[in-house]
């Protein structure tokens, strides 16, 4: 019948593109759908009445419910079929989902209502009359129904056409719950069972399931739903199969309806190739797709070293790591970086949608790849770069303190792991015998000395590592979340930053010592050692025949070596004069101010609490970073060529 409509209305169906004809078929089935159930809604209607059954009257609304799905459809494919203009550059297909969500939502309310009117029938209920005429009406409105579905079923077919299969499944539907409202009859009539209630309420629970649906189908596309399988491998098996396109990734298909996909994706190609014949065959490629898929696609070209054969086995030997993870995961935009003293190997993995990872599997493969890792290599190295988790939040969002802690956690058991494999077996093999490090970067945020300090300290004790470095922060880019591009880099604070972390790791001091609430900051004029003794006066002068090698370790001046000199030397016999901690090497133009020798100061000394820090200051100057330091360009000049 529908066929023989489409002859009858849609006038040179056979001239008509594409979309047009789309559009034909869906309003005349639109129409269709409206006439046939607006008669149902009148039979049933008046069959209900006459009986009396809710089943039947609620059967009949539903079907008016459709009757209005069917307009909306009709106007939605209307409206679909517009052209672009300025406001709606891709144009109006979305219509035609958000028709299917107005539908939804007319449906979800009628099932409401009927529900309402059902609760009531079961609460109080009636007798309900029967005659052949109402069971004559309830079969012919299935069979109505099932023709429905066939003929809406083969035209979403016909058109590929989401909206008109969402109509074919609610025909499918509308026969079920009338077939029950027809079973609910037959009962009451022959056993005297009033069931028309219960009936009537799992009609109006069916209704609000398939609304339900409706609205989940309607809604997927509007939000961004993942794109057919089918589809995807078909776009893929045509980019592929140019010999010149190496591999795709990075696939993404925008819906603006039925007949308007715009899609992009990456392709790669070899590095090395012609330029202008590689942008050649990406645009036969991208012409092909609008061809035979009817979409719009814009392809980005991603050049690979194909020519080199170290990259390609490393290549080769990263994704089949990744692989063992899951054998879903692939890899791509794979580069080498060579340094002088080692490659960056960079890439990303792609975690196909749907695929979850068994957490526990992930972290037990990541800790044998690290084995691995610290087998083959002297040191191990995680960077934190930020040193504080805001920082990490406003400029590396994809980095987490658990992401960059577990590794380091994981180095320190394999070294602890490896110590006590040595002690059994003298040739076992030696698991980064260099520790494991990492990085911070001084400058970029607002986060203090005090709290590198601390954050330093806690990565010693807890994680054993071997150093720390600090990085003084080079503006490079424009940023509102970074310093500003004419701020100069903080050398001064990474030196004295480095200078405690010495103070750390060989002196005996803790990072609470060295700084606190009150000074968040290293003054830069002193070093921290002096820093800190001036803070500490009450514990000077030390006498150096008498102190002990941890007080002696805090003196300004005296390092471990010269202190257990010192303390060496005192064994002897003897006191030990100025002169002779001069021989120690002990640097008594800091020391001289916190140390006795035999209860004396050097002759001639004479300073005060009050000059002491000036004349520290003075000692420093010389020895400190320039302020005139710039990052070093290739391109700066350095004189006339010879």
């Amino acid at each position: 019948m529908i066929e023989l409509l489409a002859r009858l209305f849609i006038r040179g169906r056979d001239a008509l593109a594409p979309s047009a004809l789309r559009r034909a078929y869906g309003q005349l089935c639109g129409a269709v759908g409206i006439g046939l159930n607006l008669l149902l809604f009148a039979v049933k209607f008046f069959a209900g009445s006459v009986s009396g059954s809710i089943a039947i009257t609620a059967d009949a609304f539903n079907n008016l419910s459709d009757a209005g799905s069917s307009l909306v459809t009709l106007l939605g494919f209307r409206l679909a079929g517009r052209k672009p203009d300025p406001e709606h550059p891709f144009g109006h297909g979305r219509m035609e989902y958000i028709s299917g969500l107005v539908v939804s939502g007319l449906i979800l309310l009628m099932g409401v209502e009927l529900g309402k009117s059902s609760l009531g029938k079961i609460l109080h209920p009636e007798e309900v009359a029967s005659s052949p005429l109402v069971l004559v009406i309830l079969v012919v409105s299935i069979g109505v129904k099932l023709y429905m579905f066939s003929y809406n079923r083969a035209v979403g077919k016909k058109i590929r056409s989401t909206a008109m299969d969402a109509t074919a499944m609610d025909s499918l539907s509308d026969a079920v719950s009338t077939a029950a409202v027809l079973v609910a009859t037959l009962v009451g009539q022959f056993t005297g069972l009033m069931i028309d209630g219960w009936v009537g309420l799992l009609v109006a629970l069916f209704i609000l399931y398939s609304a339900y649906k409706a609205a989940k189908e309607t809604l997927s596309p509007l939000l961004g739903q993942t794109p057919d399988p089918e589809f995807v491998r078909h776009i893929q098996e045509i980019v592929l199969s140019y010999p010149e396109v190496q591999n795709v990734h990075d696939l993404i298909v925008h819906d603006y309806g039925p007949g308007r996909v715009i899609i992009s994706l990456h392709a790669e190609v070899s590095a090395s190739g012609n330029l202008l014949q590689l942008h050649d065959v990406i645009d036969n490629i991208e012409h092909r797709l609008q061809k035979e898929l009817g979409c719009v696609a814009v392809i980005h070209m991603d050049p690979i070293v194909t020519d080199d054969p170290e990259t390609q086995r490393l290549r080769l030997a990263v994704a089949e790591k990744v692989k063992t993870i899951d054998p879903r995961l692939t890899i791509h935009d794979f580069r080498m970086v060579p340094g002088p003293s080692h490659t960056n190997l960079i890439f990303d993995t792609v975690v196909p949608y749907g695929v979850k990872l068994d957490r526990a599997q992930v972290q037990k493969r990541i800790a044998e790849l690290v084995r691995q890792l610290g087998l083959l290599a002297d040191r191990l190295s995680v960077n934190i770069e930020l040193p504080s988790q805001q920082g990490l939040q406003a400029l590396a969002p994809d980095k987490t303190r658990e992401a960059i802690l577990r590794p380091m956690g994981l180095i320190r058991d394999g070294a602890a792991q490896s110590k006590a494999e040595l002690v059994k077996y003298r040739h076992a093999p030696v698991f980064a015998p260099a520790g494991q490090s990492t990085q911070l970067i001084v400058g970029a945020t607002d986060d203090s000395d005090r709290h590198i300090l601390h954050l330093t300290e806690s990565l010693y004790r807890k994680y054993r590592l071997k150093r720390v470095f600090y990085s003084a922060y080079v503006p490079v880019v424009e940023n509102s979340l970074l310093p500003s591009l004419d701020t100069k880099p903080p050398l001064l604070r990474e030196h004295r930053l480095y200078q405690a972390d010495w103070l750390l790791r060989f002196y005996g001091f803790r990072a609470a010592e060295l700084l606190d609430d009150a000074h968040p900051y290293f003054d830069p004029r002193l070093d921290p050692k002096c820093n800190w003794a001036l803070r500490h006066l009450d514990q000077f002068p030390v006498e150096v025949m008498r102190a002990d090698l941890e007080t002696l370790l805090r003196v300004p001046g005296i390092g471990p070596t010269s202190a257990r000199r010192i303390v060496s030397a005192r064994r002897c016999g003897g006191t030990l004069r100025f002169e002779d901690l001069k021989k120690l090497g002990v640097v008594l133009k800091r020391a001289q101010y916190f140390i006795t020798c035999g209860g004396r100061i050097p002759e001639g000394l004479h300073f005060s609490p009050a000059t002491l820090p000036l004349q520290l200051e003075r000692l420093e100057r010389g020895t400190l970073p320039s302020d005139q330091a710039a990052q070093l360009s290739l391109f700066d000049p350095v004189g006339e060529a010879v």
